[in-house]
């Protein structure tokens, strides 16, 4: 019975590792300062810590704060699957774009933290399977909204011009104290 028991954990243990797999989610800037309005194309690299040849299916993005919109079409224009891991530097995949972030002109003027989650699978003898939704691996992100450039050209064109009516006025107040 013992015997059994351990044979079926073992069993478990390997169709468990068909199904997931083991990657890295690099972001090549994962620290984004950008102004209202702004579209931000986020880059990274996939690579392949597993022995088996890897299916990406989806990329889930959570990005918290209000103001934001997330395109995640560009991941399905990049590479299927990525090789199985042979222990070089290039298991790597090339740089691709894996997402777009849209900030709002009203996005509010603070950092805002997300996440980027890359799901599929190892590919099993059958080739590609779509199918497979295992979380594979994540990287954090992060997205410093400044206002825009021209608020701050108004803002510190007007705090200029008040600075000079200030001064202008007191000239004026002392020439009527003098006379």
């Amino acid at each position: 019975m013992k015997t059994q028991i351990w044979l079926l954990a073992a069993l478990l243990s390997v169709a468990g590792r068909g199904l997931a797999a083991d990657i890295s989610v690099n972001l090549d800037a994962p620290f984004q300062l950008v102004n209202q309005g702004d579209i931000i194309a986020f880059l990274g690299t996939i690579v392949n810590n597993d022995a088996a040849i890897v299916d990406l299916n989806s990329i889930e993005v959570n990005l918290n704060g209000l103001g934001f919109s997330v395109d995640d079409g560009a991941f399905f224009s990049g590479p299927p699957t990525v090789d199985a891991s042979t222990g070089l530097r290039l298991t790597q995949t090339i740089d691709f774009e894996m997402f777009d972030v849209t900030v709002a002109f009203d996005a509010p003027v603070r950092l805002s933290t997300g996440t980027v989650t890359i799901v599929g699978g190892a590919e099993g003898p059958g080739g590609y399977d779509p199918t497979t939704q295992n979380v594979l691996g994540s990287s954090d992100f992060q997205i410093t909204v400044s206002p825009e450039p021209s608020t701050l050209a108004i803002t510190f064109t007007a705090v200029a011009v008040l600075y000079l009516l200030r001064r202008l006025r007191g000239k004026l107040s002392m020439r009527r104290v003098q006379a």
